[in-house]
């Protein structure tokens, strides 16, 4: 058994959570018309992946939503949930037990889960196409469809036995293949439509790229040359600046040097300056005492008047013979005026010497007068020896002053002339920094030259590196031309339109990714033919191969409906129809004609058959298609409403003898399908207006209670 229980809530009239037990090889759902029985049905066939909302009995989703009663508001969302037994592995899931819900809101939104983890829609149809399950087709019958087989088209006739085959995973497989298929080719159109749009302005675009790259061809080279030519210039100058910074630095630290000597022989005049004041002035108090030295001179000749005058009385008194001694005195008197005259020291203390002597030969008289006079001269000589020593020590005294006052003039000249010569040193070294400041200052000013020239030129002087010798002197103006002629070549070109580059960038890009593309959809549109033709190879081997047991399975069971006659299931006849790129033609899908004769009918068209006689021919086909390839299960919603009551237990038979096989949830009103049942549910509507289920177990030996088949009464669960 696969499948094993079906909880709804909110779904149609089934407005409470209710929970269907599926655990038995038929399950019948009983009740009266309108109770909400095939609303089970509906359930499973959405479970299973129905799309369209009329095949549910509805004219949109929300429909699928409890709608709410008088007495029993409405319902947000509707959702319905099977549980299927996995323990066998017949789901490629490794879970024992695999449960599907599907949910559907007022908003219209619908959520899928597998395992409780959300899918799409899509993939819940795949899933269960891999296992031969299906909304469509005859694995859920609805009501009213118990003729389906008779009453579709031939195509739709095969995909019903391709489903039941298990072939609709490849038919899906196939419908992907193709849609991709499609897709590819319309791609490949646009691309292709694409690259023949862009390709005149791409070859535009490259052309100016081949443009530009000429330019940055040119603009390296000139960059080479301007390096070489521009880089040994600036190293030229740049060693001039360094040859003349450092000499100009060395002359600096030798006025420095030179400015100290001049600071000190300065400070040596002035020194010598400040000295000259004081030897004179003491040269000038020498020399005033030396006035009043010799003006004492005078004071000498009046004392020695005096003391003639008092020699001559003397003599008169004594009548002593004084000529003598005027006479020295005389001579005396001759020397201090001459002394009077004389301003030379040396000289003065000569005479004074002689006038010491002369009155060393004057004696006087022995009477008081003598003795007096004796005294005057005495004290005259004594005055006179005493002169004559200061005159010897004034004397010494200016010479020693004299000698330094020449002393003076000579230091004063040598530090005039070390200071003079010191300042004529300084200007040289001044003179020879200007010089050399100036020729940096040439220098410099020719370097900021070849610095502006590079910089109107477009380059940074910062990327030029200074090197010595790259190119000799001789070669320099051809270097310079060249330099000019890549110039006006660049200049003649224009600016790099960046934008132009971005875009030939981003063209070539999408050209080349159209190219790819173009290759991938080509290979891709390959592998989708190689693939739509080996789906179509598995389809058609695999529908041949069974088709053949299902038509003598038909066959069989026509006998038994209709106690006699015979059926045939024969494929349409298609024209080859070449398909491009493929070796050999792929034919059409064929689809399933019915030839039918029954016993005493004759049968020319399918639309003669009553409605009985079409829902046997379907059920002769379901279950030709069971006992070939048997489904899991079946979910048969009243396909036994047009039957009597002998073909019903017919129905009956053949459910119980396939029920082995394929596990059977059948809607019924008839007895003898109900009496093969494992489980009795009967659905019946509330007062509320909401349906509600009763369940009945039956074993064996059971008989179905007569009132089943009517109506369902509330009843203890087992």
């Amino acid at each position: 058994m696969l499948l094993k229980r079906l909880e709804l809530q909110g779904f149609k009239s089934f407005a409470d959570k209710t929970s269907l037990d599926l655990d038995g090889r038929v399950i019948s759902i009983v009740g009266p018309n309108g109770s909400g029985k095939s609303n089970v049905t509906d359930a499973l066939r959405w479970i299973l992946g129905e799309r369209d909302a009329k095949n549910l009995r509805s004219s949109r989703a929300e429909d699928l939503i409890f709608a709410g009663t008088q007495t029993k508001p409405r319902a947000g969302l509707a959702q319905a949930t099977l549980y299927f037994d996995n323990s066998t592995g017949f789901f490629p899931v490794d879970f024992n037990e695999v449960s599907v819900s599907r949910r559907v809101s007022r908003d219209g939104a619908t959520q899928i889960f597998l395992n409780k983890s959300e899918i799409r829609l899509k993939d819940i149809i795949d899933f269960f196409a891999k296992s031969r399950l299906g909304a469509r087709g005859l694995t859920t019958v609805n009501q009213g469809e118990s003729d389906i087989f008779i009453r579709s088209l031939p195509i739709e006739r095969r995909m019903m036995i391709e489903e039941i085959l298990g072939l609709k995973e490849f038919r899906l497989k196939k419908a992907e293949a193709e849609r991709k298929l499609k897709n590819s080719e319309l791609n490949l159109e646009k691309a292709a439509a694409l690259i023949e749009e862009i390709k005149p302005h791409l070859n535009f675009l490259r052309r100016q790229v081949t443009r530009y790259n000429n330019r940055e061809n040119i603009l390296e080279s000139l960059r080479d040359l301007e390096n070489k030519f521009y880089g040994s210039q600036i190293g030229t100058l740049n060693a001039e600046l360094q040859r003349l910074a450092e000499e100009a630095q060395s002359v600096e630290k030798e006025i420095s040097v030179k400015k100290k000597e001049e600071l000190a022989a300065e400070e040596e005049l002035n020194r010598v300056k400040s000295s000259e004041p004081e030897a004179a002035e003491s040269l000038k108090k020498i020399r005033d005492e030396k006035n009043k030295l010799l003006s004492r001179r005078g004071d000498l000749q009046r004392d020695l008047g005096k003391i003639e005058a008092k020699l001559e009385l003397s003599g008169r008194k004594t009548g002593v013979d004084a000529g003598r001694l005027l006479s020295v005195f005389g001579e005396i008197k001759e020397l201090i005026k001459e002394s009077l005259n004389e301003t030379d020291l040396s000289k003065i203390k000569t005479i004074l010497s002689k006038v010491a002597g002369l009155l060393g030969q004057a004696e006087g008289g022995s009477g008081e007068e003598d003795a007096d006079i004796g005294l005057e001269k005495e004290k005259l000589l004594s005055e006179i020896k005493n002169l004559e020593k200061e005159i010897e020590d004034f004397g010494f005294e200016e010479d020693k002053l004299n000698v330094g006052i020449r002393g003076f003039n000579e230091e004063f000249s040598r530090a005039f002339t070390l200071f003079e010569e010191k300042k004529r040193e300084i200007e040289a070294f001044t003179q020879r920094l200007n010089r050399l400041l100036l020729d940096k200052e040439k220098t410099s000013f020719r370097l900021e030259e070849i610095k502006r020239e590079l910089s109107e030129s477009g380059r940074d002087p910062r990327t030029i590196s200074a090197s010595n010798g790259d190119i000799p002197e001789n070669e320099k103006e051809a270097v310079k031309r060249q330099i000019m002629r890549f110039r006006q070549e660049l200049a003649s070109i224009g600016d790099v339109d960046q934008g132009t580059l971005k875009e030939a960038e981003e063209t070539e890009s999408r050209h080349g990714f159209l190219v790819t593309q173009i290759d991938d959809l080509d290979k891709s549109i390959i592998d989708l033919k190689a693939l739509i033709k080996e789906l179509d190879g598995k389809i058609h081997d695999n529908f041949v191969s069974a088709f053949k047991s299902i038509s003598e399975e038909f066959d069989k069971f026509i006998k038994i409906m209709f106690d006699g006659g015979n059926g045939k299931l024969i494929l349409e006849k298609r024209e080859v129809v070449p398909q491009e790129n493929e070796a050999a033609p792929t034919p059409e899908v064929a689809g399933v004609e019915i030839e039918i004769n029954l016993p005493k009918k004759r049968i020319k068209n399918l639309e003669v058959l009553s409605g009985g006689e079409k829902s046997l021919v379907s059920i002769a086909a379901l279950f030709a298609l069971v006992s070939v390839s048997p489904p899991p299960f079946l979910v048969l919603d009243e396909i036994d409403a047009t039957l009597d009551e002998r073909n019903a237990r017919r129905l009956g038979q053949m459910v119980k003898r396939f029920a082995t096989k394929t596990q059977f949830i059948i809607v019924t009103h008839n007895r003898a399908v109900m009496e093969v049942a494992d489980m009795l549910y009967g659905v019946t509507m509330t007062p509320d207006g909401t349906s509600r289920i009763l369940s009945l177990k039956l074993s064996p030996n059971d008989e179905v209670p007569e009132t089943l088949g009517e109506d369902v009464h509330e009843a203890p669960r087992p």
